[in-house]
């Protein structure tokens, strides 16, 4: 990674995560990221920090078998992974 990229809050208090951001964690380009979007293939979840981590966030991002997850502290990211999880069960 070049540098740390900021994460924006929007008036509602979510963050705003740049596509060219996103698609480089998971080795696809815009345009894959997008379409897998599309179909309802990425997924995304917030977690406020509490205790000790409070001020803190994880965003957690799964694209098909992959996760990212990045801990942000004041807009930029301070940890991340990027994970292969096993298929999530589809609803049914």
């Amino acid at each position: 990674m070049a540098e740390n990229p900021r994460f924006e809050r929007d008036a509602d208090g979510g963050f705003t995560v740049d596509a060219d951001l996103l698609a480089a964690r998971f080795g696809w380009s815009v345009d894959q990221l997008r379409a897998s979007m599309r179909r309802g293939q990425v997924t995304s979840l917030v977690e406020r920090g509490e205790g000790a981590d409070r001020g803190s966030w994880r965003l957690t991002f799964h694209c098909g078998n992959r996760r990212w997850r990045a801990v942000v502290d004041n807009g930029a990211i301070v940890n991340e992974t990027i994970d292969i999880v096993p298929p999530r069960p589809s609803p049914r």
